[in-house]
């Protein structure tokens, strides 16, 4: 089994055991709800956001 296989077993039995939890309060706790905030804020930002340009056509795409 490789290295990416442990992880994968082990990420997928935390979820079905709820483990990714940290204690109310805590440093832990108050740094997740930090980043989560900011993710959320980059995510609203991005809606916001134009689209970006579409890319260059590229010499061999073009028709003659």
């Amino acid at each position: 089994m490789g290295l990416f296989d442990r992880f994968k077993k082990r990420a997928e039995k935390a979820v079905d055991e709820e483990e990714f939890t940290v204690e109310e309060d805590s440093i832990e706790a108050e740094e997740a709800l930090i980043q989560r905030r900011q993710l959320m804020e980059a995510m609203e930002r991005a809606k916001d956001a134009p689209p970006p340009p579409p890319p260059p056509a590229s010499r061999h795409s073009k028709k003659k």
